[in-house]
């Protein structure tokens, strides 16, 4: 499987804005549905992580290390951010040790990113281990804990583990071509759509974050669907920032839509503003982040 990544980078973080602070524009049911269903591109990240870790052999050492300096201590930053901006303290250590993700889950501060650091210490692993029934024994594994936290009532990390069905999919078939791949993700994207609609937004036909597990052919149309092209230059610039996204939009996200959209009062205007100034500071902060490891690395 051929994924655009820089793309579905762009797209997820797209996603992400709009599930957080999409001011409603009217009360129809596909604009709910639309924003409702945003929430796929958290599973965009997953999926291009996945695919970008199994195309390539990992240094265990080099890659943590790696991702402690591109990932967790931008983390730790924007929590400290967040602290002083919030002007409470109480939690820092909680958050930064990831204690809160595993007593919180999605409601963590920044949940992703422990979620994603978890899965950066454990996938080298997998992806090294030299099994051929090693994504059936995962698999396993994942029932087996989905089985145990159902009945310990521990569902604050289901968040995640609803999501390694699709890592171990999308693992899978990163490996292998698949012929008519556009095709193939246009009619996967296309049926996914409308079980999405009846299921998860009509109906509510799912158990406890269940939706994760619906929503995996969408999110694997999307990527086969969509062919592989060079972004230009600040379109490239805002799919590296979408950490930074991530981070500024909850930290500042609602304040700077509160802001813009009692300064306009327009929905639709409000909203490209709000987008435009969190896409801008999380740029910012990306390019900064990118100097100072460039500085630390030499």
């Amino acid at each position: 499987m051929t994924i655009n990544k820089k793309f579905l980078q762009l797209t997820g973080a797209f996603l992400i804005l709009v599930f957080h602070l999409w001011i409603r524009l009217s009360s129809t049911m596909m604009e709910s549905f639309f924003v409702h269903t945003a929430y796929i591109g958290v599973d965009l990240f997953f999926l291009v992580s996945i695919v970008s870790l199994a195309s390539k052999e990992i240094s265990y050492k080099e890659f943590i290390h790696n991702r402690i300096m591109t990932i967790y201590l931008p983390f730790v930053f924007f929590v400290l951010m967040n602290a002083f901006v919030q002007g409470k303290y109480t939690n820092i250590i909680r958050q930064i040790f990831f204690i809160e993700f595993f007593q919180k889950g999605g409601g963590a501060f920044l949940w992703f990113l422990p979620a994603m650091m978890l899965l950066y210490l454990v996938f080298p692993l997998f992806h090294q281990w030299n099994n051929p029934y090693k994504t059936c024994i995962a698999f396993g594994m994942y029932i087996l804990t989905v089985w145990i936290c159902t009945v310990i009532k521990y569902d604050q990390i289901m968040i995640l583990l609803h999501r390694i069905p699709l890592m171990l999919v999308t693992y899978e078939l990163c490996k292998k071509q698949i012929p008519n791949q556009k095709t193939v993700g246009i009619c996967l994207f296309i049926v996914e759509i409308l079980i999405l609609y009846f299921c998860t937004f009509v109906n509510h036909f799912y158990l406890k974050d269940m939706f994760y597990i619906y929503a995996i052919p969408c999110v694997i149309g999307s990527a086969m669907m969509i062919p592989v092209f060079p972004l230009a230059k600040g379109w490239n610039a805002i799919a590296n920032a979408t950490l930074e996204i991530y981070a500024i939009q909850m930290i500042f996200g609602f304040r700077i839509a509160g802001f813009v959209y009692k300064s306009i009062n327009h929905p639709f205007l409000s909203t490209v503003i709000t987008f435009s100034i969190i896409i801008s500071i999380a740029v910012g902060c990306s390019e900064i982040k990118k100097k100072l490891l460039t500085v630390v690395q030499k």
